[in-house]
C-alpha cells in the first residue's frame, strides 16, 4: 500500500515502473492512492503513470464522496455512538463528503463542546459555533500554496465577492482578460479548492470556509478603497452585474458596493 503518492520521489516512482516492467506474470498487488487533483502540478508522477498506462498495468478507481449511509458508519466508528439526523447533516455539508474532513470535523466538535451525548445518541449543543480544526485549515492553506500567487490573488478577490461567483464578474472586479481568469479558475477547481456549474458560477468549497475568511479580511482594505473611489455610475453597474449574475443581494461584495455608492451621493 503507496499513500499520497503524488509525493513520492523519483526513485520511488521509477521504482514502481521498474517492477511494473520487468515483472509482468508476478503474483504482486500494489495499490496506490493519490489526490487527483495534484497530478498536473506534479510532472514526475504524471509520467509515471503514462508510463504505467502504457504498460497496460494500471487500473484507476476513483473514489467519490461518503453516502449518508457511509457517513452515519464513519460517525458511528469515530463517536461509538450514532449522530443524530441534524448533526449528521451538517457534518456531510461541511466536510463535502471527504473522510478525512468528516473525521477531523468530528474530532473537533468533540473538543470544543459542539456535540455531546445525550443517551445513546450525539447531537448538536444549542448556541455553540462550530469552527474548521487547524488540521483542515492547513490542508487547505497547503493547496493554495501550491498555486501560483496570481490564482491566490484572484481568489482573494472572489472572496470579497462571496462565497459564490460568476467568472465573468470577477474578471471585471479584478481588471483581467476573461480568458485568463478562466484558466486560473479551473486550476483553482483542480486543485478541489472550488466548484464550477454551467451557467458560469463557481462556489468556494465549504471545507474553504475558513480559507475564504483569512483571504476576504487580507485583501478587503484594499478592495473597498477601489470601490469607494470610483464614479457613482461604476458602482452601480458593478452592482446590477452581480444581481444580474445570480448572486444574493446579501454577499458582502453586494452590500459594500451599495454602501460606498450611498456614501458617494452624501460626498
Amino acid at each position: 500500500m503507496l499513500d499520497d503518492l503524488q509525493w513520492a520521489d523519483t526513485a520511488t516512482l521509477d521504482l514502481l515502473c521498474h517492477v511494473a516492467r520487468h515483472q509482468p506474470e508476478a503474483r504482486l498487488l500494489v495499490l496506490g492512492a493519490y489526490r487527483e487533483g495534484e497530478v498536473t502540478r506534479r510532472p514526475l508522477f504524471e509520467r509515471a503513470l503514462t508510463e504505467l498506462t502504457r504498460l497496460r498495468r494500471l487500473t484507476t478507481i476513483t473514489l467519490g464522496t461518503l453516502t449518508i449511509t457511509e457517513m452515519a458508519t464513519l460517525t458511528a466508528s469515530v463517536l461509538g455512538a450514532p449522530l443524530d439526523p441534524a448533526a449528521r447533516a451538517l457534518l456531510s455539508t461541511q466536510s463535502e463528503g471527504n473522510p478525512f474532513f468528516a473525521e477531523e470535523l468530528l474530532w473537533g466538535w468533540l473538543e470544543t463542546g459542539v456535540i455531546a451525548r445525550w443517551g445513546g445518541t450525539f447531537g448538536l449543543v444549542p448556541s455553540v459555533d462550530s469552527t474548521l480544526p487547524s488540521s483542515i485549515v492547513n490542508a487547505v492553506r497547503q493547496r493554495l500554496a501550491r498555486l501560483s500567487p496570481e490564482i491566490i490573488d484572484l481568489l482573494h478577490t472572489a472572496a470579497i465577492i462571496g462565497r459564490t461567483f460568476n467568472g465573468a464578474l470577477l474578471a471585471k472586479v479584478a481588471a483581467q482578460e476573461a480568458e485568463a481568469v478562466e484558466e486560473h479558475l479551473q486550476e483553482a477547481t483542480h486543485a478541489h479548492l472550488i466548484r464550477a456549474d454551467r451557467s458560469g458560477m463557481f462556489t468556494f468549497d465549504d471545507v474553504c470556509k475558513a480559507q475564504r475568511q483569512y483571504a476576504k479580511s487580507k485583501k478587503q482594505r484594499s478592495m473597498e478603497a477601489s470601490i469607494s473611489n470610483q464614479p457613482r455610475k461604476t458602482g452601480r453597474a458593478l452592482l446590477s452585474t452581480t444581481v444580474k449574475g445570480g448572486l444574493s443581494r446579501h454577499e458582502p461584495y453586494t452590500t459594500k458596493s451599495d454602501h460606498y455608492s450611498k456614501r458617494s451621493k452624501k460626498g
